[in-house]
């Protein structure tokens, strides 16, 4: 879920479910789209750097955005049906999103339109992204086989780096600009301490 302030909030879940609170989660209202059309996929992320501007992403390539706090919403049109696991914003507007068979989607204009990224060929599924605050070119993403991508240029190209680890990766961080965690299947936690370009097994 994600909370734009101290009393409004959305919840994401299974089969399009999306929850709007504007009174601290005393009540919520069932949202829908607002061409009336019915979400059925699962939801997996919601993300945003702005108080009105933010994006969900779910199975079946369904990616929703709002510009109004979540109070309507819009599809946006990826052109495939892969499940979109991770939503990741660095500024108002840009972000990008990752998913099934290694797809790597960019937006500026804040999910409404997304297009492909470049990068050597990924078929894992990635699952969570995350881009160094105050510094949008650095960015990691994770997904399973240990698999990570990094970007040096605001994720307009990625490129995968050895990781030595074989397990799904389910969700990456940056502490600052050296120091990265990456967390995923059975308790694993590896860390970086030169911006992801190596990482070492912490348990």
């Amino acid at each position: 879920g994600r909370f734009t302030n101290d009393s409004t909030g959305t919840l994401i879940g299974d089969q399009g479910l999306i929850l709007h609170t504007t009174d601290r989660g005393k009540t919520w209202a069932t949202q829908v789209l607002s061409d009336g059309s019915i979400i059925t996929a699962s939801m997996n992320v919601i993300d945003g750097k702005d108080a009105n501007v933010y994006a969900i992403a779910g199975d079946h390539g369904t990616i929703l955005y709002t510009a109004d706090a979540g109070v309507t919403w819009r599809q946006s049109d990826i052109g495939s049906r892969d499940a979109v696991k991770g939503i990741s914003f660095f500024d108002k507007l840009t972000a990008t999103a990752v998913g099934k068979d290694g797809i790597v989607l960019r937006t500026t204009d804040g999910g409404a339109t997304w297009s492909y990224l470049p990068h050597k060929p990924i078929t894992n599924l990635l699952r969570s992204s995350a881009f160094l605050k105050g510094d949008t070119s650095l960015g990691l993403a994770v997904g399973d086989l240990g698999t990570i991508l990094r970007t040096t240029n605001c994720g307009k190209e990625w490129t995968p780096v050895e990781s030595k680890f074989e397990n799904t990766l389910r969700s990456v961080c940056f502490m600052n600009s050296e120091y990265a965690i990456a967390v995923g299947a059975v308790g694993s936690i590896l860390k970086s301490t030169d911006g992801g370009v190596t990482w070492n097994h912490q348990l």
